[in-house]
């Protein structure tokens, strides 16, 4: 992942010219291990375009870039 911010990062910094650092902090990875947590991280990761200060869509089931609609059984699963 370090990898990747730091290409991404210069990819984005030449584009648009300017300068610095895109993400703060490191990348951590936290692990799941119990089945209430994966209910609200799945919940917060599924929410996070309508809950934003700028929303990405009014209601989730407009969101196309979500697998909402495989969760509630609308579509097949990826």
């Amino acid at each position: 992942m370090k990898h990747i911010n730091g290409l991404y990062t210069q990819y984005f910094n030449r584009k648009y010219n300017t300068d610095g650092a895109l993400f703060r902090g490191r990348y951590t990875a936290v692990l799941v291990d119990a089945e209430n947590y994966l209910l609200h991280v799945s919940r917060y990761i599924h929410r996070n375009p309508i809950e934003t200060n700028t929303p990405l869509a009014c209601d989730l089931a407009e969101y196309e870039w979500s697998s909402y609609h495989s969760f509630i059984k609308k579509a097949e699963m990826p």
